[in-house]
C-alpha cells in the first residue's frame, strides 16, 4: 500500500513538473532568487541563511517582508540605488559615472530613509566617515578625509574617487553645511558634479532643462509652451531668427519664455575650466552675454525666478506650493513638490528593479507605486520594496 502511494505521489509531481507547476518551495526559492538579485544587485548563494528564511516568507504571502531582508543588503545602496543616482549625476547620462557628491547624497538619503524631496533642496553632503576606524582602515589615502578647506570654490573629485570601491552603505556619514561660503545650498543641485555638467559654460539654461529632465522625467521640448509671456527672456535671444519673426513666436518663444523665466535661480553660479565651481553674490557675467542680439531683453537682476511651466499640457505636472521664489533651494523645492516628481522616482525605480521601461500597460502600476511613496514619507528603499513585488517585476 506504501509503495502505491509512493508511486501515486511520483506520478503526480512528475505530471505536474511537465505542466509547469513546480513544488511550492521551488517556486519560492525562485522568487527569492529575484528578488534578492533585483534589490541587492547580486546573486544570493544557496546556503545563505537569508534564503531560508525569505522563503518562508514568501510562502507565508509575505513577499514586502521578504523583498525587506534584500534591502537590508549593502549591494542595495552600493549597486541598486547607485545606478539608479549614476546617469542622473552627469551629462551623457552613463550609467557608468565614477562615484561623485551627487551619487553619495542619493545613497545617503536613501540608506538614512530620509524624504528624498530633501535631495532637491536640502544643505547636506555625504562623505566618507573619518571617525570611523573601520573606515581609516579600509581607506588610509589624505583624500579619504573630507576637507571643506577650498580655494576659489573648488571642490576636487579626489574624495570620491578614493571611496571607490568601499562600502558606502557603511562608510558614508552625513554633513553640513554642503560646501562653505555657499548660502544657497540645494542638495544635488548644487553638487560638485551638477556644476560640472551644467554650469559649465552656457548660460545655466542647462540647469534648469537636466532638473526637469532627470527629476520630472519630461523634456524641455514636452514642456514648450508658446502661449506664456516672453518677460523673461534674456537678451541674448534672437527674437527674429534668420530675419523671420515669426519663427520666434511659433517655435523657440515656446521654450525660452518660460526656461528663462525658472532659470533665474542659477543667477549666482558657474564652472570654469581652471576655477572650478563658483557662487558668488553677484549675478554670473554669463546672465549678460551676447546683449547686443536683442538689446530690450530681459536684464537678469537678482536670482529670482517664475515658474511658467504650469499651463496647458503642463497642469498635468502637479504643481504644489509657491510658483516664484529665489535661487535654487526654493526652485528645488518647487519642482520636488510636484506630483511628477514623485511619479518620475517611480518610473525610474521600477526601470532599475524590474529591468524594464514602465510602458502604457504599467501606467496602473506606477500610479499606485507614486502614492506609496508619497506616503511613505517619500522612502526611497520602500519605494525599490514595493516595485520588485509587483507581479509585473517579480512574476506571479
Amino acid at each position: 500500500m506504501k509503495q502505491t502511494s509512493k508511486l501515486l505521489f511520483l506520478a503526480t509531481f512528475s505530471l505536474l513538473v511537465l505542466r509547469g507547476a513546480p513544488p511550492a518551495h521551488a517556486a519560492a526559492s525562485d522568487v527569492a532568487s529575484r528578488l534578492f538579485l533585483r534589490l541587492a544587485g547580486y546573486n544570493l548563494p544557496v546556503n545563505d541563511p537569508r534564503r531560508a528564511q525569505m522563503e518562508a516568507l514568501i510562502t507565508q504571502g509575505r513577499l514586502l517582508d521578504a523583498a525587506r531582508i534584500a534591502t537590508l543588503d549593502d549591494g542595495f545602496y552600493n549597486v541598486t540605488v547607485r545606478q539608479i543616482a549614476a546617469p542622473l549625476s552627469v551629462r551623457d547620462e552613463s550609467p557608468r559615472a565614477a562615484l561623485n557628491d551627487f551619487i553619495a547624497m542619493f545613497i545617503g538619503v536613501a540608506r538614512d530613509q530620509r524624504d528624498a524631496r530633501e535631495l532637491l533642496y536640502e544643505n547636506f553632503n555625504y562623505v566618507g566617515n573619518s571617525a570611523d576606524p573601520a573606515f581609516r582602515e579600509a581607506c588610509p589615502t589624505p583624500d579619504c578625509t573630507y576637507s571643506s578647506d577650498l580655494t576659489n570654490g573648488i571642490t576636487s573629485h579626489t574624495h570620491y574617487a578614493a571611496l571607490e570601491g568601499k562600502n558606502l552603505a557603511r562608510f558614508l556619514t552625513r554633513v553640513s553645511p554642503q560646501r562653505p561660503g555657499l548660502t544657497d545650498s540645494a542638495g544635488v543641485l548644487t553638487s560638485y558634479a551638477w556644476s560640472l555638467a551644467h554650469f559649465t559654460a552656457g548660460t545655466n539654461r542647462r540647469a534648469t532643462e537636466y532638473t526637469f529632465r532627470e527629476f520630472l522625467c519630461t523634456s524641455i521640448q514636452e514642456m514648450a509652451d508658446v502661449s506664456q509671456s516672453d518677460f523673461r527672456v534674456r537678451r541674448d535671444v534672437d527674437r527674429a531668427p534668420g530675419g523671420i519673426a515669426a519663427t520666434y513666436s511659433s517655435t523657440c518663444k515656446g521654450c525660452h519664455a518660460p526656461m528663462d523665466a525658472a532659470s533665474g535661480a542659477w543667477a549666482h553660479f558657474n564652472f570654469d575650466a581652471n576655477d572650478g565651481y563658483q557662487f558668488s553674490s553677484a549675478i554670473q557675467a554669463k546672465y549678460s552675454q551676447n546683449a547686443t542680439v536683442f538689446p530690450n531683453g530681459y536684464v537678469t537682476r537678482d536670482n529670482s525666478w517664475v515658474n511658467l511651466f504650469t499651463d496647458n499640457q503642463n497642469a498635468a505636472l502637479g504643481w504644489r506650493g509657491a510658483m516664484s521664489g529665489n535661487g535654487v533651494s526654493s526652485f528645488g523645492k518647487m519642482v520636488a513638490n510636484s506630483s511628477a516628481f514623485s511619479k518620475c522616482f517611480a518610473k525610474r525605480v521600477f526601470r532599475k528593479v524590474c529591468n524594464k521601461a514602465a510602458g502604457d500597460p504599467e501606467k496602473a502600476l506606477i500610479s499606485a507605486l507614486q502614492q506609496k511613496f508619497e506616503a511613505s514619507n517619500y522612502n526611497i528603499r520602500s519605494l525599490a520594496e514595493e516595485a520588485a513585488i509587483l507581479p509585473a517585476c517579480v512574476g506571479n
